[in-house]
């Protein structure tokens, strides 16, 4: 029999944290993001704004001193340098 006691208590100690920065470049399928701090890791799922109120799903695939290197899981055409992510 599955102990759920055991996983409800390995759910409850994960971290879910919400942090937001902006877009500083935009590549074919990728983007640099800057404004992430240091709360970010390789893997992280990100949220890149294309338009007002309409976004696509992503992942932080490198990092650099100056930001993140997102890789959008849809096409970015519309994102603009200093959209949200």
């Amino acid at each position: 029999m599955f102990d759920f006691r055991a996983a409800a208590a390995e759910v409850a100690e994960v971290s879910l944290t919400r942090v937001g920065g902006s877009v500083a470049e935009v590549r074919e399928t990728t983007v640099r993001l800057i404004g992430l701090g240091r709360l970010v890791r390789v893997g992280d799922g990100v949220s890149i704004e294309i338009a007002p109120g309409r976004q696509v799903p992503g992942e932080i695939i490198g990092l650099e001193p100056s930001g993140a290197i997102a890789m959008a899981y849809k096409p970015i055409d519309g994102v603009a340098s200093g959209a949200r992510a």
